[in-house]
């Protein structure tokens, strides 16, 4: 699978029977998280909770828009007038936004190159197990610039383990 310049293989096999075994293996090669969290529709870190459930987005219905403008019929200055006075309503609220900063970023802000592999086998008696080994590298998120992390982990009888990640 390629999208621009990220790519990902995939590789699987399901084996059939009175156990049915499957195998599925990822390897990721230079993707760019953001378009990978986009991809698994992950906006914010909320939507991890929902595992593989796809979110509930709201329709055009819930933006409440309120029509603004001028006839056709109104001169330049008039329309540059009520122009002028738009821009200033709306820039009032986001001068307030920007005061309040969190300590951790909008998972939206999330940029950079993504790297590694993700095994993920199982079968009806032994259940699911997965590990992954995933590097990422040149991240910008919000004001933080991280060059490296590394992350290490495993999913087995039902625990996760994480290594502990490394940041640099």
């Amino acid at each position: 699978m390629k999208k621009n310049e990220s790519r990902i293989a995939l590789s699987g096999n399901v084996k059939t029977g009175n156990n049915p075994e499957f195998q599925v293996q990822a390897n990721i090669d230079q993707a760019k998280i953001e378009q990978l969290l986009q991809a698994f529709s992950i906006y914010s870190f909320q939507d991890f909770s929902s595992g593989l459930q796809p979110p509930n987005l709201a329709g055009a219905e819930a933006l409440q828009t309120q029509p603004v403008g001028l006839t056709a019929n109104s001169s330049l200055l008039t329309q540059l007038r009520e122009f002028s006075t738009i821009t200033a309503s709306t820039a009032q609220p986001q001068a307030g936004l920007n005061q309040q900063q969190t300590p951790v970023p909008a998972l939206e802000e999330l940029q950079g190159l993504i790297s590694g592999q993700i095994g993920v086998s199982g079968s009806v008696r032994s259940g699911i197990n997965a590990n992954f080994n995933i590097t990422g590298s040149r991240w910008d998120w919000g004001q933080y610039n991280i060059n490296e992390v590394i992350a290490n982990g495993s999913f087995t009888d039902g625990t996760f383990t994480l290594q502990p990640l490394r940041i640099g």
